[in-house]
């Protein structure tokens, strides 16, 4: 069984991309900076690139985690992210039809939503993963928190741990209700849709009370 992680880098997708190692033979890509020596480097809005990368390393299955996340930027750069969160995964989904590979992909539950740009973008990415012939699945955390090999990557769990190691106070917003996710779930549910070929469901992964 051969994976390939596209967006290895991330916060999540080091956790995956680490989690998968342990049990598959999975080759992983980044944008800029790699976090592992031996990570690919691809341009996901480069659809040559794609396609060669696909062809290259011929996955059974592609995890896709590589997104812009971040709301705010999403609100000022809507076209932008429509070409990194949609358009982008339009391309995995053709490649990986044309080469026979089945797609994880790693939505939000923002999706369900779709009261801003990023939950937007997520949906009609989610449209064109289900269009993906050999199987696919969607995962839909939510905030997720959890240890990642990725440490510096602005995330509130990755924030939390550098008021721990400083020392320094941390100051949150009480009033904001979330259900989190936690990051080593998200990869044991991966690991095991994988393993036991569960394709072509939706599937939330929240706690099911909301927290503060």
């Amino acid at each position: 069984m051969k994976i390939l992680v596209v967006g290895a880098n991330s916060y999540a997708g080091a956790a995956i991309y680490t989690q998968l190692r342990e049990k598959y033979e999975v080759v992983g890509t980044y944008n800029a900076y790699p976090l592992f020596e031996e990570l690919i480097q691809l341009d996901i809005t480069h659809a040559e690139e794609v396609e060669r990368v696909i062809k290259l390393h011929a996955p059974d299955t592609i995890v896709h985690v590589a997104s812009n996340s971040n709301g705010n930027w999403c609100e000022q750069h809507p076209e932008l992210a429509h070409a990194i969160n949609v358009q982008a995964t339009q391309t995995l989904v053709e490649v990986a039809n044309t080469y026979g590979a089945k797609l994880v992909y790693i939505s939000s539950l923002a999706a369900t939503q779709g009261n801003n740009v990023y939950g937007t973008t997520k949906a009609a990415a989610e449209h064109y993963v289900q269009q993906t012939k050999a199987g696919f699945l969607i995962l839909r955390p939510s905030l997720l928190v959890g240890f990642s090999p990725n440490t510096t990557n602005d995330r509130p769990f990755n924030r939390l741990l550098k008021n721990i190691t400083h020392h320094t106070p941390a100051v949150y917003d009480t009033s904001w209700q979330f259900q989190p996710t936690w990051l080593r779930h998200l990869c044991e549910v991966i690991d095991t849709c994988i393993a036991q070929s569960l394709f072509n469901h939706i599937i939330p992964i929240t706690v099911p009370q909301l927290c503060t």
